[in-house]
């Protein structure tokens, strides 16, 4: 199986000295686009391969007029989006102890290889479990200024139960990881604890309905609380199936508890099965 998953977003959040944390200044702003081709291959009846290669960029993007009229719309906090310009791009914090990072300029970088094993441990009429353990290899072609550079790995179960016309699907697990060069040691925590939970629910043969929330505890231990808590976001979007072996998912995805992820996101899958059976002349 063979997918393309591209997505945007924005990111925003803003506390200074003169209206937030007085030992915390943070000025975080930008848009992102994240490209990622993911391969599955099942080795055995229980043993399957999943590759998953990540391009990111970063750059003052185009959505703050129209995120802060979606807010406006809504109801939901603007998070003082209307102190700063728009359309522009700032990556800097800063704690009692110093600045921690501080970049300006735009970035396109390819971030990570993650490669995972995932072995079947039960599948049943309705119900099916497997573990998973994943490791993602650093790629130093390109410099990205908020990743590590190093390896991480992590071990995850995952447990699905259908109930037609329902299906749910959950992860939990822990990983580790490596420490990126700007944050001290004593404000960062390797080990991080992720989550997952979907619910899709087929509305025709060819349609369905989705509802995703992921996310983890915070690796940072910065004395800001935004950065220091656990993330989570929600995602909302639909399925379509095309044939026999193409399908498509579109979805939007709103934060409300996170360090990290994007304010607002849309996102586009494109899933291809090969048929293994056909291309051997079976």
């Amino acid at each position: 199986e063979l997918s393309l998953l591209h997505s945007y977003g924005n990111n925003f959040f803003l506390d200074t000295e003169d209206g937030g944390n007085s030992e915390i200044t943070a000025d975080l702003d930008s848009e992102a686009a994240y490209t990622s081709i993911h391969a599955q291959y099942g080795l055995t009846e229980r043993l399957e391969l999943n590759l998953n290669l990540t391009a990111i960029s970063h750059f003052p993007g185009i959505m703050d007029g129209f995120l802060q009229w979606y807010h406006g719309v809504f109801g939901f906090p603007n998070a003082d989006r209307e102190l700063r310009p728009d359309y522009r791009l700032s990556f800097y914090l800063e704690n009692s102890k110093g600045v921690i990072i501080d970049e300006y300029t735009p970035l396109i970088a390819l971030s990570a290889l993650q490669i995972e094993a995932r072995m079947q441990l039960y599948r049943g009429t309705n119900i099916d479990a497997a573990v998973g353990t994943a490791v993602k290899l650093p790629i130093l072609l390109t410099r990205h200024p908020l990743n590590s550079g190093g390896f991480d790995g992590a071990v995850r179960f995952f447990a699905g139960y259908r109930l037609a016309p329902l299906e749910f699907e959950a992860s939990i697990g822990s990983a580790y990881l490596s420490k990126p060069a700007f944050v001290r040691e004593s404000e960062f925590s390797r080990i991080i604890f992720p989550f997952f939970f979907s619910t899709e629910w087929q509305l025709q043969p060819r349609v369905s309905a989705l509802v995703t929330i992921n996310g983890t505890s915070s690796p940072f231990k910065t004395g800001y609380r935004r950065a220091d808590n656990f993330s989570a976001v929600a995602n909302f979007g639909g399925s379509f199936i095309i044939d026999s072996q193409n399908s498509i998912q579109l979805s939007m995805s709103q934060e409300f508890l996170t360090f990290a992820a994007t304010d607002v996101a849309v996102h586009f899958r494109w899933t291809h099965t090969v048929d293994r059976s056909a291309k051997s002349g079976r």
